[in-house]
Formats: structure tokens, sequence, C-alpha cells
């Protein structure tokens, strides 16, 4: 009872945007959520497009709902991959979602996109990028493809647009 209080105050550091059309909002490793501010901008990799969590602009903490919150980490997981590795880091510009949460990974270097699917196997699918770019690229030369397909197993599927194709 001597009259003192005691607070501790710990600043969570994001480490993934996610942006969509109408709103966007930061995580941290563990996974909450925090609103962006007016003042604030951090360089950590962003996550696009349809963003399939149930969500709102003044979210805050965790998703509620397991599959949400189960969605998120595995991102959090490719997010922290692609961070951990000097050749990703540098190597991958921007990472989309489409309503059903399958992610496209854009690279900075390239015309070609790689269709990630849903954030599982990341080790596995990153290894098949891996192979795309020391064999295929090898090969075939740089933009020989518009789409990497990583979502088989054991299996790398390289298509052209139509218009490509036609040339």
């Amino acid at each position: 009872n001597s009259g003192v209080l005691s607070i501790t105050v710990t600043q969570r550091k994001p480490v993934l945007r996610f942006q969509t059309s109408e709103y966007g909002f930061y995580c941290d490793s563990d996974g909450f959520l925090l609103p962006l501010q007016p003042n604030f901008s951090t360089d950590v990799p962003i996550v696009d497009g349809n963003i399939p969590l149930d969500l709102t602009d003044c979210v805050k903490g965790r998703p509620e709902d397991p599959a949400d919150a189960q969605w998120l980490d595995n991102v959090l997981a490719l997010a922290k991959h692609i961070n951990s590795s000097s050749i990703w880091k540098d190597r991958i510009a921007q990472i989309n979602s489409n309503e059903k949460g399958e992610l496209t990974i854009v690279p900075k270097d390239g015309n070609e996109i790689f269709l990630f699917g849903h954030p599982e196997e990341i080790e596995s699918k990153f290894e098949k990028m891996q192979i795309y770019y020391e064999r295929i690229v090898a090969e075939k030369g740089e933009d020989a493809y518009d789409k990497v397909d990583l979502r088989y197993r054991k299996q790398i599927v390289c298509t052209n647009s139509e218009q490509k194709k036609k040339k």
C-alpha cells in the first residue's frame, strides 16, 4: 500500500501490412491486427487485394473466427519465410490475395507472376520457385512465361497468355 502505480507499455512492431480498396491495417508477429496510423508508415511486406478476413477499418486484435486466424497465421509464416531469406526478401515485390485467400506473388524483376495458392506448404513452393529460376529461366530465358503455377504437388506449371502465344 505504498501508493505507487506501475504501468508497463509494450509497443507492437508491424511485420506485415494488409491493404484492400477500402481499408488497410498492420499485423504484428503474433497476428495482432493494428489499424493504420495517418502519420506512421513502415517498410513491411504488403498483401493487397481481396483479403479474406471478416474485418472493419477499426480492427484491433486477433481475428475471432478460427478460419480467419489460421489464414492470418499462414500468411505470417509466409512473410517470415520471405523476410528471413536474403534471396526472396530482395526478389519479391508484391503479394496479392483473392477472395478465397489464394495468393499470387509478383517478383521485382521479370514479367511472370507466381500462383502460390493458399499459404500452405510454403517451403515446398519456394523450393519450386528456386527451381524455376535456376533451371527453367536458365534454359528458356527470362520472360519466357507469364504465369508460374506452384499449387500442384511436385510440379511447376508454366503458361503464357494468349497474346504472347500468338507472337
